[in-house]
Protein backbone atom coordinates (compact mmCIF):
# COMPACT_ATOMS: atom_id res chain seq x y z
CA UNK A 1 0.00 0.00 0.00
CA UNK A 2 1.14 3.32 -0.92
CA UNK A 3 3.31 5.09 2.40
CA UNK A 4 2.58 1.89 4.03
CA UNK A 5 4.36 -1.29 2.51
CA UNK A 6 3.43 -4.51 2.68
CA UNK A 7 1.22 -6.09 5.04
CA UNK A 8 1.51 -9.83 5.98
CA UNK A 9 -2.15 -11.66 6.34
CA UNK A 10 -1.09 -14.64 6.09
CA UNK A 11 -2.41 -17.21 8.56
CA UNK A 12 -4.29 -14.14 10.00
CA UNK A 13 -8.08 -15.28 10.95
CA UNK A 14 -10.71 -13.12 8.81
CA UNK A 15 -12.19 -12.15 11.60
CA UNK A 16 -9.41 -10.19 12.38
CA UNK A 17 -8.07 -8.95 8.93
CA UNK A 18 -9.38 -5.48 9.78
CA UNK A 19 -8.04 -4.64 12.77
CA UNK A 20 -4.69 -5.86 11.44
CA UNK A 21 -4.88 -3.35 8.49
CA UNK A 22 -5.76 -0.92 10.30
CA UNK A 23 -3.44 -1.16 12.75
CA UNK A 24 -0.59 -0.96 9.70
CA UNK A 25 -2.58 2.24 7.85
CA UNK A 26 -2.88 3.95 11.75
CA UNK A 27 0.58 4.47 11.64
CA UNK A 28 0.38 7.07 8.78
CA UNK A 29 -3.18 7.82 8.52
CA UNK A 30 -5.26 9.48 11.22
CA UNK A 31 -8.89 10.30 10.69
CA UNK A 32 -9.57 7.27 7.55
CA UNK A 33 -12.46 4.98 7.10
CA UNK A 34 -11.21 1.14 6.71
CA UNK A 35 -13.04 -1.67 4.51
CA UNK A 36 -11.54 -4.21 3.74
CA UNK A 37 -12.85 -7.08 1.61
CA UNK A 38 -11.50 -10.57 0.36
CA UNK A 39 -11.79 -10.60 -3.91
CA UNK A 40 -11.55 -14.71 -3.83
CA UNK A 41 -10.95 -17.31 -1.26
CA UNK A 42 -9.17 -20.12 -1.49
CA UNK A 43 -11.04 -23.47 -1.89
CA UNK A 44 -10.63 -26.48 0.80
CA UNK A 45 -11.58 -30.28 -0.51
CA UNK A 46 -13.72 -31.87 2.36
CA UNK A 47 -15.14 -35.42 2.38
CA UNK A 48 -18.66 -35.95 3.14
CA UNK A 49 -19.52 -39.88 3.74
CA UNK A 50 -22.07 -41.93 5.47
CA UNK A 51 -25.63 -41.24 5.22
CA UNK A 52 -25.34 -38.25 3.07
CA UNK A 53 -27.85 -38.06 0.32
CA UNK A 54 -24.61 -37.46 -2.06
CA UNK A 55 -21.75 -38.71 -0.34
CA UNK A 56 -18.06 -37.68 -1.55
CA UNK A 57 -15.67 -35.10 -2.09
CA UNK A 58 -16.42 -31.17 -1.98
CA UNK A 59 -14.53 -27.96 -2.83
CA UNK A 60 -16.39 -25.23 -0.89
CA UNK A 61 -14.63 -21.96 0.13
CA UNK A 62 -12.01 -21.67 3.21
CA UNK A 63 -14.45 -19.78 5.18
CA UNK A 64 -17.27 -22.46 4.76
CA UNK A 65 -18.33 -24.66 7.95
CA UNK A 66 -19.53 -28.17 8.79
CA UNK A 67 -23.32 -27.10 7.12
CA UNK A 68 -22.37 -25.51 4.44
CA UNK A 69 -20.73 -28.80 3.29
CA UNK A 70 -23.45 -30.95 4.76
CA UNK A 71 -26.12 -28.67 2.68
CA UNK A 72 -24.03 -29.17 -0.17
CA UNK A 73 -24.02 -32.57 -0.13
CA UNK A 74 -28.05 -32.58 -0.25
CA UNK A 75 -28.44 -33.24 3.72
CA UNK A 76 -29.27 -36.58 5.06
CA UNK A 77 -30.39 -39.39 3.08
CA UNK A 78 -33.64 -41.27 3.98
CA UNK A 79 -32.06 -43.20 5.88
CA UNK A 80 -29.81 -40.77 7.53
CA UNK A 81 -29.66 -39.15 11.05
CA UNK A 82 -30.11 -35.51 11.74
CA UNK A 83 -28.93 -35.82 15.41
CA UNK A 84 -25.46 -36.85 14.74
CA UNK A 85 -23.01 -35.37 11.99
CA UNK A 86 -19.42 -35.58 13.14
CA UNK A 87 -16.44 -33.96 11.98
CA UNK A 88 -13.33 -35.31 11.93
CA UNK A 89 -10.06 -34.06 11.71
CA UNK A 90 -6.79 -35.98 11.64
CA UNK A 91 -8.34 -38.90 12.87
CA UNK A 92 -9.99 -37.36 15.79
CA UNK A 93 -13.63 -36.47 16.18
CA UNK A 94 -14.06 -32.51 16.72
CA UNK A 95 -17.47 -32.22 16.83
CA UNK A 96 -21.52 -34.17 16.86
CA UNK A 97 -23.36 -31.82 15.59
CA UNK A 98 -27.47 -32.12 15.84
CA UNK A 99 -28.81 -30.62 12.77
CA UNK A 100 -32.22 -30.08 14.62
CA UNK A 101 -30.31 -27.49 16.61
CA UNK A 102 -30.19 -25.41 13.39
CA UNK A 103 -34.07 -26.70 11.77
CA UNK A 104 -35.68 -26.58 14.66
CA UNK A 105 -34.23 -24.03 16.98
CA UNK A 106 -32.20 -21.57 14.72
CA UNK A 107 -29.30 -22.34 17.08
CA UNK A 108 -25.91 -22.47 14.61
CA UNK A 109 -23.27 -22.18 17.66
CA UNK A 110 -22.18 -25.66 17.45
CA UNK A 111 -21.19 -25.26 13.94
CA UNK A 112 -17.29 -25.23 12.77
CA UNK A 113 -15.55 -24.25 10.51
CA UNK A 114 -13.80 -26.39 7.62
CA UNK A 115 -10.03 -27.04 7.01
CA UNK A 116 -8.42 -28.64 4.58
CA UNK A 117 -8.63 -32.75 4.34
CA UNK A 118 -11.63 -32.63 6.99
CA UNK A 119 -13.86 -35.74 7.20
CA UNK A 120 -17.80 -34.85 7.61
CA UNK A 121 -19.64 -38.56 8.59
CA UNK A 122 -23.40 -38.51 8.53
CA UNK A 123 -24.21 -41.09 10.88
CA UNK A 124 -27.29 -43.63 10.69
CA UNK A 125 -30.38 -42.65 11.64
CA UNK A 126 -31.86 -43.21 15.25
CA UNK A 127 -35.15 -43.93 16.98
CA UNK A 128 -37.81 -42.38 15.34
CA UNK A 129 -41.68 -41.42 16.46
CA UNK A 130 -44.61 -39.87 14.73
CA UNK A 131 -46.34 -36.88 16.14
CA UNK A 132 -49.99 -36.25 14.47
CA UNK A 133 -53.20 -34.37 15.30
CA UNK A 134 -53.08 -31.00 16.96
CA UNK A 135 -49.64 -29.68 16.60
CA UNK A 136 -48.15 -27.15 14.41
CA UNK A 137 -46.46 -29.57 12.32
CA UNK A 138 -46.99 -33.42 11.50
CA UNK A 139 -44.14 -35.44 11.10
CA UNK A 140 -41.76 -38.11 11.87
CA UNK A 141 -39.18 -37.03 13.94
CA UNK A 142 -35.71 -38.59 15.04
CA UNK A 143 -35.48 -38.62 18.96
CA UNK A 144 -32.66 -39.11 21.05
CA UNK A 145 -31.67 -41.63 24.02
CA UNK A 146 -33.46 -40.06 26.56
CA UNK A 147 -35.37 -37.61 25.33
CA UNK A 148 -39.35 -37.84 26.22
CA UNK A 149 -42.54 -37.57 24.40
CA UNK A 150 -42.74 -33.76 25.59
CA UNK A 151 -39.50 -33.51 23.40
CA UNK A 152 -41.34 -35.53 20.40
CA UNK A 153 -43.93 -32.43 20.87
CA UNK A 154 -42.00 -29.95 20.91
CA UNK A 155 -40.45 -30.68 18.08
CA UNK A 156 -43.86 -30.75 15.84
CA UNK A 157 -44.14 -27.30 17.40
CA UNK A 158 -45.87 -27.61 20.26
CA UNK A 159 -49.70 -28.03 20.70
CA UNK A 160 -51.71 -26.38 18.37
CA UNK A 161 -54.22 -23.56 19.34
CA UNK A 162 -56.73 -25.89 19.39
CA UNK A 163 -55.37 -28.46 21.43
CA UNK A 164 -56.64 -30.38 24.76
CA UNK A 165 -53.22 -29.73 26.56
CA UNK A 166 -54.28 -31.81 29.10
CA UNK A 167 -54.11 -35.28 27.51
CA UNK A 168 -52.66 -37.29 24.37
CA UNK A 169 -52.59 -40.59 23.20
CA UNK A 170 -49.59 -42.86 22.35
CA UNK A 171 -49.54 -45.95 20.53
CA UNK A 172 -46.86 -48.57 19.98
CA UNK A 173 -47.04 -49.07 16.55
CA UNK A 174 -44.51 -52.34 16.80
CA UNK A 175 -46.37 -53.77 18.95
CA UNK A 176 -43.77 -54.56 21.45
CA UNK A 177 -45.72 -53.27 24.75
CA UNK A 178 -49.60 -52.49 24.07
CA UNK A 179 -50.90 -53.01 20.65
CA UNK A 180 -53.75 -50.33 21.85
CA UNK A 181 -53.86 -46.47 22.20
CA UNK A 182 -52.94 -45.13 25.49
CA UNK A 183 -53.83 -41.86 27.32
CA UNK A 184 -51.39 -39.79 28.82
CA UNK A 185 -51.26 -36.64 30.79
CA UNK A 186 -49.24 -33.52 30.04
CA UNK A 187 -47.35 -34.43 33.42
CA UNK A 188 -46.59 -38.04 32.54
CA UNK A 189 -45.70 -36.57 28.81
CA UNK A 190 -42.58 -34.80 30.27
CA UNK A 191 -41.50 -38.04 32.19
CA UNK A 192 -42.20 -40.94 29.56
CA UNK A 193 -39.43 -41.86 27.48
CA UNK A 194 -40.12 -41.84 22.97
CA UNK A 195 -40.18 -45.21 22.29
CA UNK A 196 -38.93 -46.17 18.79
CA UNK A 197 -41.93 -46.54 16.19
CA UNK A 198 -44.72 -44.82 18.77
CA UNK A 199 -47.72 -42.50 17.33
CA UNK A 200 -47.84 -39.61 19.57
CA UNK A 201 -51.44 -37.93 18.92
CA UNK A 202 -52.68 -34.76 20.46
CA UNK A 203 -56.29 -34.36 20.72
CA UNK A 204 -58.05 -31.48 19.59
CA UNK A 205 -61.04 -29.34 21.52
CA UNK A 206 -62.46 -27.89 17.74
CA UNK A 207 -65.88 -28.94 17.36
CA UNK A 208 -66.72 -30.87 20.31
CA UNK A 209 -70.28 -29.99 21.63
CA UNK A 210 -70.20 -28.89 25.20
CA UNK A 211 -73.03 -29.42 27.86
CA UNK A 212 -76.05 -27.15 27.54
CA UNK A 213 -75.00 -25.71 31.04
CA UNK A 214 -71.66 -24.83 29.69
CA UNK A 215 -73.02 -23.38 26.38
CA UNK A 216 -73.61 -19.68 26.06
CA UNK A 217 -76.92 -18.42 25.57
CA UNK A 218 -78.15 -16.06 22.55
CA UNK A 219 -80.29 -12.90 23.24
CA UNK A 220 -81.90 -10.55 21.04
CA UNK A 221 -83.07 -7.84 22.73
CA UNK A 222 -84.91 -4.38 20.60
CA UNK A 223 -87.03 -2.09 21.12
CA UNK A 224 -86.29 1.44 23.80
CA UNK A 225 -82.37 0.09 24.87
CA UNK A 226 -79.42 2.43 24.06
CA UNK A 227 -77.65 -0.65 22.09
CA UNK A 228 -80.39 -2.94 20.44
CA UNK A 229 -78.60 -6.25 19.08
CA UNK A 230 -77.85 -9.79 19.69
CA UNK A 231 -75.50 -10.76 22.58
CA UNK A 232 -74.22 -14.07 24.34
CA UNK A 233 -74.82 -14.84 28.11
CA UNK A 234 -73.49 -17.65 30.33
CA UNK A 235 -77.12 -19.32 31.29
CA UNK A 236 -78.80 -18.34 34.09
CA UNK A 237 -77.68 -14.31 33.30
CA UNK A 238 -80.35 -12.55 35.28
CA UNK A 239 -82.96 -10.40 32.48
CA UNK A 240 -82.13 -7.17 34.23
CA UNK A 241 -78.00 -7.73 33.57
CA UNK A 242 -79.41 -8.44 29.99
CA UNK A 243 -80.83 -4.89 29.69
CA UNK A 244 -77.55 -3.79 31.25
CA UNK A 245 -75.25 -5.22 28.57
CA UNK A 246 -78.09 -3.61 26.11
CA UNK A 247 -76.93 0.10 27.30
CA UNK A 248 -80.24 0.42 29.56
CA UNK A 249 -83.46 1.64 29.25
CA UNK A 250 -83.90 4.63 27.32
CA UNK A 251 -86.67 7.28 28.26
CA UNK A 252 -89.27 5.97 26.45
CA UNK A 253 -89.22 2.93 27.57
CA UNK A 254 -92.49 1.20 29.10
CA UNK A 255 -90.70 -1.72 31.15
CA UNK A 256 -94.06 -2.90 32.39
CA UNK A 257 -95.24 -3.81 28.59
CA UNK A 258 -92.06 -5.65 27.69
CA UNK A 259 -92.60 -8.76 26.28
Amino acid sequence: LPRIGAILVGGVRYADLHATIERQVARQYRGFTLEVTVARLHGVTVYVTGFARQPGAYTVGSLSTLVNAVLAAGGPSAGGSFRSIQLRRGGRLLSDFDLYDLLLKGDKSGDKVLQNGDVIYVAPAGEQVAVIGSVNHEAIFEVGPSETVQDAILYAGGVSTVADGTRLMVLDSLGTESQAWEQVSASEAALRKARRGDVIRVLSNAGIARPIQQQSVLVTISGEVARPGRYYFQPGTRLADVVAQAGGLTAEAFPYGSV
